[in-house]
């Protein structure tokens, strides 16, 4: 090649460089700072839940700690591993706060979370939003899960609050129910029934147990009202089947 061409080539890449360099570093988003806390208290909680637990899934190659089994006695639905994986991405929290905020959140503002055992990673993701915006959530969470979600008795959603809670990471949830059909566990056998609620007895939450759908809707949405106070309800994330 000739020489010059050669030195047109580089000094043309070079300044190609410099320019995507200053888009990158540049051009961030409004709430990047924000942003990046719900990315870290992200990563923070799932060290914490991690910590606890005897044993990762043969599935969870990240061992991020937030995946269960594919198949347990608490399993309710089918589940599709690679969309659990992906919610394991701290990223996700970012997004959360994001869509929170466009939704008109902000600091000291209620927000309604009603999680099953599904997805243990998006309500991960959705705490360390609330925490990096300051913002109050309330979590009314149910036991059952989809497949490799928080589908094991000693990995319940429950458990994972609990973990965040006595680290200081956010509150217990306000209630509990069983979940699975009826949301009163009435696939899980017997033993297992026993078990959940000797659970939720001993982290000492309140038990949702109302087969009747009008009825278990209005039980949650008077525990929502009631915990936000006079401020009232910002937004309402939903996570799995709950």
């Amino acid at each position: 090649m000739n020489r010059k061409l050669f030195v047109v080539f580089w000094f043309v890449s070079a300044l190609f460089f410099l320019f995507l360099e200053h888009i990158c570093t540049n051009h961030s988003h409004e709430n990047y700072e924000l942003m990046l806390k719900a990315a870290e208290n992200m990563i923070q909680m799932t060290n914490i839940v991690r910590a606890h637990r005897d044993s990762l899934s043969e599935d969870d190659i990240n061992d991020t700690g937030l995946l269960g089994s594919e198949f347990t006695l608490m399993t309710t639905t089918l589940g599709d591993l690679e969309a659990k994986r992906t919610t394991t991405n701290p990223d996700f929290a970012a997004v959360i706060l994001h869509m929170l905020m466009k939704a008109g959140v902000k600091q000291g503002d209620s927000v309604a979370i009603g999680a099953s055992g599904s997805f243990p990673a998006l309500l991960i993701a959705t705490l360390s939003a609330c925490k990096a915006l300051d913002a109050n959530p309330i979590v009314i969470c149910s036991l059952g899960a989809s497949q490799w979600g928080a589908n094991m008795r000693n990995f319940t959603i429950l458990d994972i609050m609990y973990w965040l809670s006595k680290a200081g990471m956010c509150s217990m949830p306000v209630a509990v129910s069983l979940g699975g059909d009826l949301d009163t566990g009435v696939n899980f056998p017997e033993d297992l029934k026993r078990s959940l609620i000797e659970k939720i007895r001993r982290y000492n939450v309140e038990f949702i147990n109302e087969p009747d759908l009008a009825r278990n809707v209005s039980v949650r949405m008077k525990l929502y009202r009631t915990s936000a106070g006079k401020s009232g309800i910002a937004a309402f994330v939903n996570i799995g089947g709950a």
